[in-house]
């Protein structure tokens, strides 16, 4: 009796440990939690069997968006563009900017073209004049401190033009005028034998040709040259039109003292007083021409 008394509490401790046991599985399956265990001995319930192999059911767990880590594979969903009235409306921009334009420099050319006109008109109408009359000329050409030329005269002038095709018409582009001041006799040069060289790139400047280069003695004593020039010497302007920079670009040769020269006029600026002042000086009655052409670098008459 005294033996199987003291198994007692061995017996309890073991119901006592599967019941633990149980109440733990319970409560991770779901399963509703039985009522307390209020002693040390079994109520007698039978509780569920564990199963080894069951698998527990774990509530879906919704995915966290990692920056940076987006699905490679999914494209993002392009904004709605019509791309053709995009295009349509970019194209009518362009062609309103070109027809602006094309308004502005059809406006240019027609103005330097207007100029260039004037200009050959009175160039034309001096030379008619001016070759009947054959003016003498009151100007001397100095080519240095011993050479002199004077006593010329008007003498075989003439004007023509060239024109371009802009915006689908004949545009004047360019006035060529050249004239001869013309000698009673062939022109001289003199100068010593050490300034010959000078002398010659002078005369080749203005376009006096040598005709004849002779050994003299200079009349202070010492060796000299002379040479023997044509009866004539040539003037030579130009009127082109700058249609890039909005002006009149005047090129000129031997117009008023030897040497080359040219002028920038800006375009829309010729008028009748301004040809007088350059008339004056194709006659020799002025050395200057007019104010308003301003003084630039000057680039060979072609």
């Amino acid at each position: 009796m005294a033996q199987e008394t003291s198994r007692d509490p061995i017996k309890a401790l073991l119901d006592d440990l599967e019941q633990s046991i149980a109440d733990f599985d319970q409560r991770l399956g779901g399963v509703e939690e039985s009522p307390a265990v209020t002693g040390l001995r079994s109520s007698g319930q039978r509780y569920p069997d564990i199963e080894p192999e069951a698998r527990r059911q774990l509530p879906p767990v919704a995915p966290v968006a990692v920056a940076g880590n987006a699905d490679a594979t999914a494209v993002p969903e392009a904004p709605a563009v019509d791309l053709l009235a995009e295009l349509a409306q970019a194209a009518a921009c362009r062609s309103v900017d070109d027809a602006e334009t094309q308004r502005r420099q059809l406006e240019l050319t027609e103005r330097l073209h207007q100029d260039l006109k004037t200009v050959f008109d009175y160039l034309n109408q001096l030379i008619r004049h001016a070759n009947t009359l054959k003016p003498v000329l009151p100007r001397s050409y100095r080519l240095d401190a011993r050479n002199n030329f004077d006593g010329l005269a008007w003498h075989d002038g003439f004007v023509d033009y060239r024109s371009t095709s802009r915006f689908d018409r004949s545009y004047y582009e360019q006035i060529l005028f050249q004239v001869s001041y013309r000698a009673p006799a062939p022109l001289v040069a003199v100068c010593a034998a050490d300034q010959a060289a000078i002398v010659r790139k002078e005369l080749e400047l203005v376009k006096l040709r040598i005709q004849r280069e002779e050994p003299v003695m200079l009349p202070e004593g010492g060796p000299g040259v002379r040479y023997v020039l044509p009866d004539a010497i040539p003037l030579h302007l130009a009127v082109q039109a700058d249609f890039a920079n909005d002006a009149l670009t005047f090129r000129c040769r031997n117009a008023g003292n030897f040497g080359p020269t040219a002028y920038r006029l800006p375009g829309g600026s010729i008028t009748r007083p301004l040809l007088d002042v350059i008339g004056l000086v194709l006659l020799g009655r002025s050395d200057t021409m007019p104010k308003e052409l301003q003084r630039i670098p000057y680039q060979r008459i072609n």
